[in-house]
């Protein structure tokens, strides 16, 4: 009989990595991917080819798979997968993003916000619409992973909401504890008290610069908001059959 194994779509800048961290307390790093070796290779984190190696060869050992893949996983490991994850709304999160590379890229620590946002692999990799294409791309649409150039449409945004249907628990990062509780009360994982990581300091930012981000990423907004509502219709569930 298979055991069931799990996968953390893991978006980026959506507080992952503090989820990654209440996982550990749960299943061990020993049967998390990245596995311990590999754990500080970023590209261990999206790498879609390298996953199903390291899967072929030690998929008995892994129990949760986390990272920045495409849901479209679940259609190229050969195994069922109980999936979930965590959105952030859009403009909260590229900012975030942009100010996280200046941390760790030298390439973009003297440009400014508009700058660096309009680097092609930034914009259209990391950051136009990134949570409808990670959610709606499909398994012959994937080239490179979640960095895969893919001009989004409503069809894409359609095949998001129904990869967030889903799943067994979708959060938004706005209640992060909230999403730990719904995991659970759904798997009865302990998961410890939320945790943040990652995190990087606010700045001021031109209303313009907002609004752009904003238009640029109506898709992921639309996502967002539809996420939100899946995950407090969960929860009044819930708590309707404790009462």
């Amino acid at each position: 009989m298979n055991r069931e194994r799990f996968f953390f779509c893991h978006i980026q800048k959506a507080a992952g990595t503090s989820v990654r961290h209440a996982l550990d307390n749960e299943f061990g790093a020993d049967a998390i991917y990245p596995l311990p070796e590999d754990a500080d290779d970023p590209y261990a984190y999206s790498d879609v080819e390298r996953l199903r190696s390291v899967f072929e060869d030690r998929g008995d050992q892994i129990e949760l798979i986390v990272g920045h893949f495409p849901f479209c996983i679940t259609d190229l490991l050969g195994v069922p997968l109980t999936t979930f994850t965590l959105l952030r709304e859009p403009v909260a999160r590229t900012l975030s993003h942009l100010r996280y590379q200046r941390l760790v890229d030298d390439r973009y620590q003297g440009m400014s916000m508009l700058e660096a946002y309009s680097v092609p692999q930034n914009l259209f990799g990391n950051l136009h619409n990134q949570m409808v294409k990670t959610l709606g791309m499909t398994a012959e649409e994937n080239t490179a992973g979640i960095l895969t150039f893919l001009p989004c449409t409503e069809l894409h945004l359609e095949r998001a909401k129904a990869a967030l249907e889903s799943m067994a628990v979708v959060g938004v990062q706005s209640d992060y504890a909230g999403f730990l509780e719904d995991l659970t009360d759904t798997f009865g994982w302990k998961v410890g008290k939320p945790v943040r990581t990652n995190t990087t300091v606010s700045e001021p930012v031109d209303q313009s610069f907002l609004d752009l981000v904003a238009r640029d990423n109506h898709l992921d907004a639309a996502l967002h908001d539809h996420a939100a509502e899946l995950a407090a219709e969960r929860a009044a569930k819930r708590l309707a059959r404790r009462l």
